[in-house]
């Protein structure tokens, strides 16, 4: 995978928060940019090839936490809802997504 192409399923312990510009109804994708822009974001434009033709996204944050530890649900809640309520209708389009952890090893 390039640089460029965006990864929709993360790894253990990564959390992946982005935009699925593809889907934006309400505005433009250079509105939703500007907007997004205007939030303190840094949104950073990624693509996927889909069956349906090209998909395009806005990378807001890839981090990685301890892959053994679980994410709290309220990580980042503020931020989150802020963004819902600046996009409102477009719920279907904003992921928050979060890598499951890896089991450790029982000792034995």
């Amino acid at each position: 995978m390039n640089r460029c192409q965006m990864q929709r399923i993360p790894k253990a312990g990564q959390i992946l928060w982005y935009v699925d510009l593809s889907q934006i109804q309400s505005r433009s994708v250079n509105e939703t940019i500007e907007l997004l822009e205007s939030m303190g974001h840094q949104p950073q434009l990624r693509y996927q090839e889909a069956k349906e033709g090209l998909k395009l996204f806005a990378l807001l944050r890839d981090e990685q936490a301890d892959p053994a530890t679980v994410i709290d649900d309220e990580y980042l809640i503020d931020q989150r809802l802020a963004l819902y309520e600046a996009l409102p209708g477009e719920d279907m389009a904003i992921h928050f997504a979060c890598g499951l952890p890896v089991p450790l090893p029982v000792p034995v």
